[in-house]
């Protein structure tokens, strides 16, 4: 957006509106799917768990946004990128030499040993404990299979709280309700979201620290992939979860450079993480959107395009990806280059940031604007 000469600010909210179209042919696609345990695709317990903190994140990230110049902007979008690429590639290279290994123990396995194997299952030795855990227990099989219908119920009805005060809030342009920028009114209902959606948060967590504790009496053997949802991990992690919205609202991200990569710290299988990141981006991206509207940064022409850019691109990027997953049989190629666009994108933006720093003084630069104006 930037090399299209658009300004910062506007090229963030619509670089938000391209991350909401895919987000929405994201989530279309990944809902009906499972993963190889024949549970949802999306984990909604880590949704509600993470996404109400992103959403708080997100209030605070807008007004940010608004204030602070464009060269202070970019500049702290080329730190995050940064530190992000290089922690995506590590990860994704990590991945890459455990599969390449795994590959050669499986060729220097022998043929014989395989058909012994083959032979004393279908005499009917006993399944591997795990699978015998998920299968042989219908309540714990059926755990995460479906989805839950009261929590999204829960966290619909949290967004939509959000979007309503910001829409009453309103901004430079003015309010629906006549409230006026920078009032008293104006600052109640901007603060009023994070009472809002921290009881929410609270209400998931007690849910899901409830659900895991019947777990464990049940005897439960949780995969390398399962988050334990405990009294510490449901604050740790909505707290990072609210940096990943305050970055979604300055730059316009979706929050996913953050949640995908904590996704994969915390063992979650990618495709899992890739498909539940991008349900919490639709919630996250709409909340943005809003935002930037009712502050006036939306360039509303390129706003509709934008959209069904990132919808259609989304849609072909999906199936090109799926084909080649299938087979390949790896997961870390995506990781990996979701890695090096992230370290293009970061070198390209250091090179904007060098041309304007020896083309304008640094005082102008670094002047914020106000948050009433409607054209900044």
């Amino acid at each position: 957006m930037l090399f299209l000469r658009f300004r910062p600010k506007h090229a963030v909210a619509l670089s938000n509106f391209t991350i909401l179209g895919g987000a929405f042919a994201n989530t279309a696609l990944n809902a009906p799917k499972t993963d190889e345990n024949g549970r949802a695709l999306i984990n909604w317990d880590i949704i509600v768990m993470m996404e109400p903190a992103t959403l708080a994140g997100t209030v605070l990230g807008s007004f940010a946004s608004k204030y602070l110049a464009d060269f202070v902007l970019m500049g702290f979008l080329a730190i995050v990128l940064a530190l992000l690429s290089f922690r995506t590639l590590g990860k994704g290279l990590e991945m890459f030499q455990h599969e390449t290994a795994k590959d050669a123990e499986l060729q220097a396995v022998p043929q014989s040993e395989d058909l012994a194997s083959e032979e004393a299952l279908s005499d009917g030795e006993e399944e591997p404990k795990e699978s015998r855990n998920l299968v042989g227990d219908t309540r714990l099989r059926t755990v995460g299979a479906g989805t839950p219908w009261l929590k999204v119920g829960l966290l619909v009805c949290c967004f939509l709280g959000c979007v309503v005060l910001t829409v009453l809030k309103g901004g430079g342009a003015g309010s629906v309700v006549g409230v006026a920028c920078g009032s008293g009114s104006f600052w109640l209902l901007s603060w009023a979201q994070l009472p809002w959606v921290l009881g929410f948060g609270l209400i998931f967590r007690d849910m899901l620290i409830s659900e895991n504790l019947d777990k464990e009496e049940d005897g439960h053997e949780f995969a390398a992939s399962e988050i334990r949802w405990t009294s510490a991990t449901t604050i740790r992690y909505p707290l990072l979860c609210s940096v990943a919205g305050i970055l979604a609202g300055l730059f316009g991200v979706g929050g996913g450079i953050i949640k995908g990569p904590l996704m994969l710290e915390l063992g979650v299988a990618p495709q899992v993480a890739s498909a539940t990141a991008a349900t919490m981006i639709l919630f996250t991206s709409m909340a943005t959107a809003v935002s930037f509207e009712v502050f006036g940064l939306l360039e509303p022409s390129y706003g509709s395009l934008c959209f069904m850019l990132g919808f259609g691109c989304t849609l072909l990027g999906h199936y090109i990806v799926n084909a080649y997953l299938q087979g390949a049989k790896r997961q870390s190629p995506p990781v990996l280059s979701i890695g090096c666009v992230m370290a293009v994108s970061t070198a390209l933006l250091i090179v904007e940031i060098v041309g304007r720093f020896c083309n304008q003084e640094f005082a102008q630069l670094i002047e914020p604007t106000s948050l009433c104006s409607i054209n900044d």
